[in-house]
């Protein structure tokens, strides 16, 4: 199974002088470490809930990497569940999200720039 990971500019420049490996990061409301990706080839940021501008100022979908091996990645739904239904409607509640199409993983995964 091949997922994908959309990222700005300048988060793809970080990620290939990595030698194209994603490092998880601190999420602030699951407060673990984790990488976000998807099993969509072609999704809207607002899909993938990147549409915020609040957040960031860039271009959120500017890059898609493909991780063809991805380590220990679980459907967001097996998080979701363990989750109070108002944080899981944090994610889920703007408008026009597909949360079927979230994965998630605490490990370092392998990429390649695939657009």
């Amino acid at each position: 199974m091949t997922l994908y990971h959309f990222a700005c500019v300048h988060s793809a420049r970080f990620i290939l002088d990595g030698g194209g490996r994603l490092l998880p990061n601190l999420h602030p409301v699951l407060n673990i470490p984790v990488i976000w990706m998807t099993s969509s080839y072609r999704s809207t940021a607002a899909e993938l809930g990147l549409a915020s501008t609040q957040l960031v100022k860039c271009n959120r979908m500017a890059v898609r990497f493909a991780i063809d091996d991805p380590v220990d990645a679980v459907p967001w739904s097996a998080i979701r569940d363990k989750l109070p239904p108002r944080v899981a409607l944090q994610f889920e509640g703007a408008r026009g999200t597909r949360p079927a199409l979230w994965w998630i993983s605490t490990a370092t995964q392998s990429a390649r720039v695939d657009n």
